[in-house]
């Protein structure tokens, strides 16, 4: 009986922890989507927040605008804020990487 109480004391524990790893994660992103720009945000709405059905890249365009290649460099712009937001040290070390 005692072992069972401590397993599910265990059990607890390790799921507390759980939920609040993801609660700083989920803090974290809404900290990127915050520093996006109106552009970025749009397109992260569609791609990654309209969960009926996948919109096309001639999607996006039509909607949002704008030509293949500023699509392409909004999308790695979105990606390099929201790491840079997310996960600062990794990004500058990445970068001093490439460079040095």
């Amino acid at each position: 009986m005692e072992q069972e109480i401590i397993r599910k004391e265990e059990r607890i524990n390790y799921l507390k922890y759980t939920k609040r790893k993801l609660e700083i994660e989920k803090r974290r992103i809404e900290i990127a989507v915050n520093n996006f720009t109106i552009q970025q945000k749009e397109l992260f709405e569609i791609l990654y927040c309209s969960r009926r059905v996948r919109v096309s890249r001639n999607e996006i365009l039509r909607r949002m605008h704008i030509s293949k290649s500023t699509y392409y460099e909004l999308k790695n712009s979105l990606v390099v804020s929201a790491l840079n937001s997310i996960y600062p040290i990794i990004l500058r070390d990445e970068i001093y990487k490439k460079f040095a």
